[in-house]
Parts: C-alpha cells; structure tokens; sequence
C-alpha cells in the first residue's frame, strides 16, 4: 500500500510507497510562506525531498512562487559539493504575464532564495492588448535576435516564424494563416476551419519569387466532432460518428474505407478495414482486453457498406484467439529450469582457452585453478533451478499469449514490472523456448540493475543531481551542462564524447576521441537557421585522423581519407523540406515536393562509389490508388511501377520485391531477387522474430527478447542502453551474476544513427556515413562487417529489400517513404490541424530527414539526447505495449536443448571434413548441440557430437572447444570470413587450444578440406535447418496456443 501524509492545511506533506518508512519517505514536501528576502520582499517556496535509495538520501529542490502565486525560479541540488542549479528563472511584465525566461545556470550556495544573476540567454515574450503573443524573439546568438511573431484579423491569424521574419531569408514572407468559425468547442476554443500554408515554392516544388497560398479546410458535425478535411489539391478524408460521438466510419483517400463497431460499454469490440479483414475483441468486465482475433477477407462475413454506422457482427468467432490476455492471476508456480539458464559451461571454457583472470564462480571443484575439469562438472550438472511465481498482479496483466508464443510477468509492490518470462512456441521442440530477465529500481522510479537472459547484468549509477553518472563496464562518467543536456561521455573502452550547445541549447558540436592516441573518431560542427533548421555539418577530423580509421577498418585500395569527409550543406523550401543536400564526398542530393507533401523528384550527382538510388521523377495516384500513393518512377536506370493493396500497403515495388501484410497490417513477409524475410509480431504488435533466407547463404534467424537483448544466429547478442541509444554490446554469455563485458561501444551522429563501432581498445571496426533518409553510402564501398546491426536513427536495416524497421511500419530509405501508411491516420492527433503536411501518411518526418526522427514510425520529432533521467526498463525493457495494459515487450528464446536447431553464428563459408562428417550427421548417428562464437569475428566453433554425449554440451561464447565425457567425440566447425575448417579431438583433451594450434594445426586443415567440402556443407546445414524453415516461410507463421 502507498500511505499519505498532510500537513494541518491539508496540503500534502509525505508519500510513503512499498519499501520505505514514516520516518524515511519516498517524497516529503515542506511549505514556506512569506519569507523575507532583500528589497523588503517576501516569497513563498516548496521543498520537494525524493528519496534515492531505502533508507537512504535524497535528492532536493525548492520552487519559489511570488505573492500571486507564480513560479518565478527552481533551484535544485548539483552534482558537485555546494553546487545549485537554478532554472526556470522567469520575469513578469507590468501586466502579469510571463515577459523573460532565462537559460539555466550553476551557482554555489544552498537551496536559500538568491536575486537570480539575469547573466546568462533569455526568452522574450511581447502581448497585445488582449493578451495575445505579438512576437516571441529567442536568446540572441550573435547575430541578432531571431523572433517569431502572429498578427490577428477577426477570427484570423497569421503566424510567421523566425526565418520567415528575417528580411535577408528565402522564405521571408512566407507563413501559416489560421481561421476559426466564430464556435466554441468543448473546451472553450475556436473550431479551426482553414489553414493557408503561405509559401514561396510553386506546385512542381520550384523556389518562386511571390508567396502562394496552399488551402487545407476542415469540417465539423454539430457536435464538434472532425469530421474530415479537404487538402489543397481537392483530396478529402471523412469520419463519420454516432450519437454518442464514438467514431465509426472513415473513408481515407489512401487507405480507404474503415469501419468501427463498440460494445455496450463503448469499447471498440470489431473493426472491419477496405480488404473486408475483421479484427475482434474481448472484454471483461473491467473494460479489460481479453482476446483479439484477427480474421482474413472472408472470415468475419461481409463489409459493411460504404458511409454506414456499423452494429459489427453478432458473438464471438469460434477459432481460437490470436491473443489473449489475463489478468489479476498468475498462470502458477514456473520451474526455473524451463527458463533458459547462463552458457555457463561455455563461459568457464572461454576463461581456460582466453587465458584469462579466474573468477570463484568459474572454479566449480574449487581447487583454485579453473580448468577443463571445471568444464566437465559444470557440464554434468543438472540445470535444476526453484519455482517461481509471479507477485502483484492483481488488478494487473499476468500473461499473455500471442502468435510469438507468450508473455510472464511479475511486479513488485509498486506495480514496476521487475521480471519477466518470454516464451516461444517453435514447431517440433520438446517444449516452449523460454527467457527470464530481471529489473530493479530505486525509490525514484530509476533503473538500477538489469539482468539479462544468461544471468549477467548491468547496473546504472546516478549523481547527487539524480542524472546517471556510471554504467559498470560500459560508462565510466557523465557529465551535464545546467539544462540537463550532456556535455561529457567517457566510455569504457577509452573514447571520449563532448558536446557543445549554442545560446538557444541546440548542439553545436559533437567530437569523440579516443585518449591514448588523441584520435577524433568524429568531430562534427553544425550551423542552423533561424528556425533550428541544421544548414551545415562540418566534419572536422584531420586528414591522418581519418587515415588513422581507415586504417583500423582494412579499406581496400583507392579509398582515401577524403573519401571519409562527411561534411553536408542543406537547403530547404518554404515547408522546411530538405530541397538539397550537399557535401565534398557526398555529391549533391536533390528533392522536389508537391503541394501535400509527395516526393516529386529526387537526384543525386557525384561518386559512383557512394551513389544512392536516383529515383528519378515519381509519380502518384495513378491506377486509382491513393494521391499520396507512390505508383510509378521514371529514372536514369528505367522505369519501376508500385503496387498495394486496398489498405495502402506496398505489395509490389522496385527490383521485384513482393511484400505481403496480415489482417492488422503488420508486414510478414518480403522478398527480393533470393533474399525472403519473414515477421511474427507480439501481442504489441512489436517485432518478435525474424527470419532472413538469401540463396546461397545459412538462413537467419533472431529472436528479439526485448529492446537490449536478442537471439540471433545462435548468439544471446546484449545490448547496452542509455536513454534512446545502444551504447555498447556484448556476445559474451559469461558465468551467471556476473557484469557484462561490452564487446563493440558505439558513436552516433545527431539523429541517433550509429556512426562508429569499436572493440574494447577503441579500435574502429566499421564506421557509416549516411544521406538523407538513411541510405549508408559506404555500404558497397568498404568491406563489410557485422559490427553494426543497427544504423540509421538507430534502426535495424535488413539485407535484400530496402527495408529498415521503425517499431511500427518499415522504411524505404531509397524511396524516402515508409511503406505503408501511419497508423495514426485512424486516430490523427489534434495537432496535425496546424501543419497540413502531416497529413500524408507515407511520409518521413514531412520532408525534414536532417533535423528530426521518427523514433516509432508513427510521427518525427526533433532528436534529443537524453542520458540523464534513466527511468525505462533496461531501453524501454518492458514499455511499448499496447495501450490496454502497462507491462512488457518482448523476450528472445535460447532452446536449452539445442539438438534441433542447426544455427551457425554469422557463417558465411561452412566447410566439411569430409565423407564420413556427412554421413554421421545425415544418418543420425551425431547431431548439433550447441553454438560457440568466437572471441572474435574471425573464429568460431559449433559442437557436434555422438546424441548420447549431447546432455554433456552446451554452446555459448567461447573461444576453443567444449569436450563431452571421456570416449565422446567432438566436432569443430570453424568459419571466417573468408577462411574456415573443420578439426576433431578427443574429449580427454584438457589442454589450451592457443592462436599459434589454430594457426599450425586448424587453418592448414582447412585449406586442404576446402574445395571437396563446401557443397556437402550446404547440404547437411540445410537438412538440420529444415523443420524450422518451413515453418518460418508458411503462410502467415503462427503459433499453436499449447503448451504455455
């Protein structure tokens, strides 16, 4: 239970939550009124004390208000000993109203009220008569100060930003114009009927000298519901509403028609979409979600008519749901052992064959040495663990089942979801796949500890000002500026980030550089216009830096240091939608858009090496789709046609690609010229698995666990997160309780895009460099490496299709679109009024790639880094659920009977010894039992052996080879990138297997087993590979709901 604590005026004085006391408390808050200060004044002020840890300090500041009850300053504890930080300094006008804001800044001294410096950049606020903002002018940068300002006409107003005031800028003169009805809606504002987008750009996208006037109207019903708008080139979208204003109907010109059908209680109970696909739903009588069905063309009965309110379809449907839910129970005592357990065996072995520090956990015999002995009692071991139940979950979401397989939670008493088990049901297993991770938190709600499916973990620390201060093994310091933003990164591995911010907090510059050589791994220098627009970015690394990098990357011959320069220029319209895009080793990137938003013309100009698609003219609407339906392209390499479906999902694009869609227009499937992917989605509908065939390749295979860990090809790759970025990584399954040792730390550019990867020395792996809209342009040009998986704005980019996933719908960066439409357009935001361009529903942050994001594919934003206030779940752990419940996300399976799955971790060139290797495997006399990962890249190993030795394996990341019980033989499958070999020893083997055996002994094996090997490989990796892959390429790939 939460207890509350008052003060004699009712006011609140103390929140005391599960796990602290009356005389500790989670939060406490102390009163002052009509304290002197200088001048013969008085102020008022509030103490807010939160608690850091049970038992422990807490982290302090104090609001003061003048007499009317205003906030006229914050002041708050630093990080440093005596130091203050003071914000939200504000200054009144004569008329009351909020007049200066000023920029944050330290000082020393206490909490106590000090007369604020009016020293550092500030905000200017300007009225009319009535009130009204007249002009808003930013802190002054050096060259003037920007403003904004609206003029008002009767039910008008003309808004013009701080380029469009500034007499020397292109779009002077340009501006929004906003008119309301003269009605009042709900809350008390004007209906707005017409927005004007004033610009100075025609309709074929070309700068024009005198403004035009792009039209967008917006209707209403007589109860003030929207009813729809008609754009600027006549293209209407309707919503229709019963009488109890629930929307029922809408006829998008993209997607087309939508119908909604609610039960009793309001709730959406059955949608029914354009391709005649039902979605049904259940509730309990808590208007909780308890089942959905997703039901194909055919199976939900008829559509309804176009424009009609809807009653939906009577009952229930009588297959099973796709997902259900539950509630307040638990699903019973779980058994540990079913939940996959720490490569523990592999991560002793990696500490004999590394030759590395021994720890007590990896000294099973504890006779103070760890050796192959330690190897065999761990591997004897039966993975015997307790029972475990899930607490709390009253009036809370227990477990799930969906078409992935299922989800276990449980909270602690504050409701935080501190574990979770992620279950999959794979076709053919002897049971489900099953994962079990772990979180805890402090009083104020922060991440403290994270532990990862294999039992290793991270912990987070945090500064005296509350702002993460240390990650253990990934992040030895953070330091901020006064308004929170960081301004030092000091990673693990060496490297250093600094950051520099203007007088209106926008980023200046960025600069990474490793400390033991001074090596600027990026440096980057950014200029804006008026309006936060990025005009530059300046690459300032030296010449014999980058050579320095291209040394550590192995770039092949012609590939010079220039070639690394990642300097840009940008132009834009009226719109603030980038027209060019230039740069010395980029080329020029050129864009032209429509009136509402369509991408007309792009081109590019410059290096063969670095060519992104040139899309050439583009065209839209044809064949009766949609206006803002790419159809066609006309373009130095020929012409391309599109197709969709009637929900405006891409079905057919460029190069052949075929896409396909289920009922909630999730895409599961895409293919392209031998390469095919395939998707299953979460109860969240968030990515749960991915499946990647490529002629002449292993399958692969992933298994998202959740946003920081995942299985795939055979590896439990960690991720290490801070705020919204993957930080660092780790392939290392270690010994149970132990921190993670990153493998690969990560740069990112200004929109979170990873720009560098690094090993542990801060040695550079593989570096990225990328355009507008994300595509790399050294993806063909240097070689390729498996270092990073995810790139722009930190998304993951899949091999065949130009397809990079945004949590929701997937992107396109050669097309600069997403692929099917946002799925806000069934439920826009308010806002959207205001700016007519977020209309379009294929679009990428409206045009404007280099100065916003779009973390979720739902809607752009501008990029912010943000270290400090770590309160998510390990990345988001057990966020992004549906918006029904609060819990989890996702987990990846490990099988801890590997026997049936033949991964092979990022093999490219498998090889086989020989006639007698085949035969063992095809007949069933030996089989796969694990994957080791190399300590590198470059070396590898995967276990077979005879089936009654397989109990004695297990895989994991290791250098060397696991042996079985005496008289076992294992096999050794080891791969590179362009070598590879196969060796067998025996299992009384208890020596080292050092770089100079693998050199002497494995690699000239190799080469002689080379040439007869390779396509006996292929086939027995096929033959282990083909129950899954089967069912991976079904038809829609579910899952039976058995088994959870």
């Amino acid at each position: 239970r939460t207890f509350y604590r008052y003060d004699p005026f009712g006011r609140i004085a103390a929140i005391i939550k599960p796990g602290d006391t009356q005389a500790a408390p989670t939060e406490s808050y102390d009163y002052r009124l009509g304290m002197d200060i200088s001048g013969g004044r008085t102020i008022n002020s509030i103490e807010t004390r939160q608690r850091e840890a049970e038992g422990g300090g807490t982290v302090d500041s104090r609001m003061f208000f003048d007499g009317l009850g205003r906030k006229v300053m914050r002041r708050a504890e630093g990080e440093d000993p005596g130091q203050i930080v003071v914000t939200d300094t504000v200054v009144f006008n004569d008329r009351r109203t909020e007049w200066k804001t000023y920029l944050p800044y330290f000082e020393n001294g206490t909490l106590d009220f000090a007369n604020p410096t009016f020293q550092t950049p500030y905000q200017e606020k300007h009225y009319d008569a009535a009130g009204r903002f007249l002009k808003i002018l930013q802190p002054n940068t050096g060259a003037g100060r920007a403003f904004s300002e609206t003029s008002y006409g009767p039910l008008a107003r003309l808004q013009k930003d701080e380029e469009q005031t500034r007499p020397a800028s292109p779009h002077f003169g340009a501006g929004m114009r906003y008119t309301e009805d003269g009605l009042r809606n709900d809350k008390g504002a004007g209906r707005l009927r017409v927005v004007d987008e004033i610009v100075k750009v025609g309709p074929d996208g070309e700068p024009v000298a005198a403004p035009l006037a792009w039209t967008t109207n917006y209707r209403y019903d007589t109860l003030d519901n929207f009813t729809g708008y008609t754009d600027s080139k006549g293209n209407r979208k309707h919503f229709l509403y019963d009488a109890v204003s629930r929307r029922v109907y809408m006829n998008d010109p993209d997607r087309g028609h939508y119908w909604w059908a609610h039960d009793d209680a309001g709730n959406v109970s059955r949608t029914c979409d354009a391709k005649g696909q039902h979605l049904v739903y259940s509730y309990d009588g808590a208007n909780r979600i308890l089942a959905e069905w997703h039901l194909a063309a055919g199976q939900g009965g008829a559509s309804p008519p176009a424009g009609a309110i809807w009653a939906g379809v009577a009952g229930l449907p009588a297959a099973g749901p796709e997902v259900a839910y539950h509630y307040d129970l638990a699903a019973g005592p779980l058994a540990r052992e079913q939940f996959w357990r720490p490569l523990e065996t592999a991560g002793i072995a990696k500490l004999v064959l590394g030759g590395l520090p021994v720890m007590a956990a990896a000294d099973v015999n504890a006779d103070g040495v760890v050796d192959q002995r330690d190897v065999d009692l761990r591997s004897a071991a039966a993975p015997v663990g307790p029972q475990i139940t899930a607490a709390n979950t009253l009036g809370r979401l227990a477990w799930v089942r969906d078409q992935s397989g299922g989800e276990h939670l449980s909270y602690d008493a504050r409701g935080r979801a501190v574990w979770k088990v992620k279950r999959f049901e794979v076709p053919g297993a002897a049971g489900p796949l099953s994962f079990f991770v772990e979180n805890a938190f402090d009083p104020m709600d922060r991440l403290t500890r994270h532990v990862y499916a294999d039992g290793t973990f991270v912990a987070y620390q945090y500064n005296p000002r509350g702002l993460l201060e240390s990650v253990a093994s990934a992040i030895d310091g953070v330091d901020y500026n006064p308004a929170g933003q960081n301004l030092r990164i000091d990673l693990a591995n060496g490297v250093r980030t600094r950051f520099g911010y203007d007088e209106r907090l926008r980023m200046r510059e960025i600069e990474s550089v490793r400390l033991r050589d001074g090596t600027a791994l990026q440096s980057r220098v950014f200029g804006y216009d008026d309006v936060s627009n990025i005009t530059g970015i300046t690459d300032a690394r030296t010449l014999p830096h980058r050579g320095t990098i291209l040394a550590e990357i192995a770039a092949p011959p012609g590939f010079t240091a220039a070639d690394m320069e990642d300097t840009f220029a940008f132009q834009y319209d009226s719109l603030y939608r980038v027209t060019q895009a230039r740069g010395p080793s980029h080329g020029t990137h050129g864009y032209r858009f429509d009136p509402i938003g369509n991408l007309t013309r792009q081109s590019y100009q410059g290096d063969p090496r670095f060519t992104p698609p040139d899309m050439g003219t583009l065209s839209y609407g044809e064949n009766g789709y949609g206006p803002h339906v790419l159809t066609g392209l006309s373009s130095p390499g020929g012409a391309s046609a599109f197709t969709y479906d009637a929900n405006g999902n891409m079905t057919g694009g460029t190069k052949g690609a075929v896409m396909s869609w289920d009922p909630k227009d999730r895409m599961i499937g895409a293919s392209e010229a031998g390469t095919a992917h395939r998707h299953i989605y979460d109860y969240a509908s968030k990515r749960s698995i991915h499946h990647a065939a490529k002629t002449g390749v292993p399958d692969s295979s992933t298994f998202y666990i959740d946003d920081v860990s995942e299985f795939r090809d055979g590896r439990l790759v960690k991720y290490l997160y801070v705020g919204s970025e993957k930080v660092a990584r780790s392939d290392f399954s270690g010994p149970s309780g132990q921190a993670i040792v990153p493998d690969l730390f990560y740069l990112h550019d200004h929109l979170g895009s990873t720009a560098a990867a690094m090993d542990r020395t801060g040695r550079v792996r593989q570096i990225s460099s990328y355009a507008p809209y994300g595509y790399n342009r050294f993806q063909s040009s240097l070689p390729v490496a498996k270092s990073i998986d995810y790139g722009f704005s930190g998304k993951e980019l899949h091999e065949g299709p130009d397809l990079a996933y945004f949590e929701t719908r997937f992107l396109s960066s050669g097309l600069a679109r997403f692929s099917q439409t946002d799925t806000l357009t069934l439920n826009p935001p308010e806002d959207w009024k205001l700016s007519p361009q977020k209309w379009h529903p294929y679009s990428y942050c409206w045009g404007n790639p280099v100065t916003m994001v779009d973390k979720d594919g739902r809607e752009g934003e501008e990029f912010k880094l943000d270290w400090g206030s770590h309160t998510g779940a390990a990345g988001n752990m057990f966020g992004n659920i549906a918006e029904n419940f609060s819990g989890a996300s996702r987990i990846e399976p490990y099988a801890k009977d590997l026997s049936y799955l033949g991964w092979i971790s990022n093999g490219k060139d498998v090889y086989d010894i020989g006639t007698e290797f085949s035969q063992s495997i095809s007949s069933g006399t030996s089989k796969v039992v694990g994957v080791v990962a190399g300590k590198s890249a470059e070396f590898s190993l995967m276990i077979v052996c005879a089936p009654e030795a397989a109990s004695a394996f297990e895989g994991g990341a290791t250098f060397g080879l696991i042996a079985g019980p005496k008289g076992s033989l294992g096999v050794g499958l080891i791969y590179g990138g362009t070598v590879g070999a196969v060796c067998a020893v025996t299992a009384s083997y208890a020596g080292r297997l050092t770089d100079q055996w693998v050199t002497n002994t494995i690699k000239p094996a190799l080469n002689a087993a080379q040439a007869a090997a390779e396509t006996k490989a292929a086939g027995w990796v096929g033959s282990l590979h083909q129950e899954i892959i089967q069912w991976m390429n079904s038809s829609g790939a579910g899952i039976p709901m058995n088994g959870m």
